[in-house]
């Protein structure tokens, strides 16, 4: 089906910005939703995955979550996955092209979600703490972006070369 493959070629070309962990207050997730925004109405070719588990003691997060993207009109760019089969996380994670985790406290070794997205061999955009330990500072495709502004310079540079940091 000739429309079908457009279709795909034409998602192929989009940056696929991803979020994956639990959805809770401290993970930040609205600091990539507002920058998602703003490259969204700059006319960047991007898509934003959240990919995730609703956490039980934080229920209406993921209801302000999607709140926000109503507001900004991004329900077209934005695809929900929620509590997926880890094949199909794996499938997501493989058509990523950045992973952005902006925790509140600073990336450790303890986040299982961030591991898992070095696994993949993704940049990852991140937050810096106190606790986090100079192995990961070191890491070559891990980007610290503590506001809004440092996460959309950092996700430009990696949209605008991509198949540099590919090779990371």
């Amino acid at each position: 089906n000739k429309k079908k493959e457009i279709k795909e070629e034409k998602n192929n070309n989009l940056f696929t910005i991803t979020f994956f962990g639990a959805f809770y207050p401290a993970k930040k997730v609205e600091k990539l939703i507002k920058v998602v925004d703003k490259l969204y109405k700059d006319n960047f070719k991007v898509r934003l995955y959240l990919i995730g588990a609703q956490h039980p003691y934080h229920l209406n997060y993921l209801n302000q979550l999607e709140q926000l993207i109503k507001e900004n009109q991004l329900e077209p760019i934005t695809y929900w996955y929620i509590d997926c089969p880890e094949e199909k996380i794996s499938e997501l994670l493989s058509e990523s092209d950045v992973c952005v985790l902006p925790f509140e406290e600073g990336v450790t070794l303890r986040r299982g979600t961030f591991l898992t997205s070095i696994q993949y061999s993704l940049p990852v955009v991140t937050t810096e703490g106190k606790d986090t330990p100079q192995i990961i500072r070191e890491l070559r495709s891990v980007f610290f972006a503590n506001d809004e502004n440092e996460m959309e310079k950092i996700l430009k540079d990696i949209y605008y070369n991509r198949e540099e940091y590919k090779k990371i």
